[in-house]
């Protein structure tokens, strides 16, 4: 494993324990702002790819019929 592998893997893993503790009195969109902010990324970025992660990140206006179909592309592909 390289330095940077390491690092990648110890920021993925600091952001998805930030995303499942519990904070009080932070919402759900300021938590995601600061997890984004401190770990250099957008929040688009966090919800892509942590939100299956996470019981508290969750995208209410997401489709889900398209989440199901990328979800049986993706097994029927790879």
């Amino acid at each position: 494993m390289t330095v940077g592998n390491a690092i990648y893997n110890l920021r993925h893993t600091w952001i998805t324990r930030m995303l499942n503790t519990p904070m009080d009195n932070v919402t759900v969109e300021q938590k995601i702002k600061d997890i984004a902010y401190l770990a250099g990324t957008s929040q688009e970025m966090i919800f892509k790819h942590y939100q299956g992660m996470s019981k508290y990140l969750y995208i209410p206006e997401i489709d889900i019929l398209l989440l199901l179909n990328k979800m049986l592309l993706y097994y029927l592909y790879y």
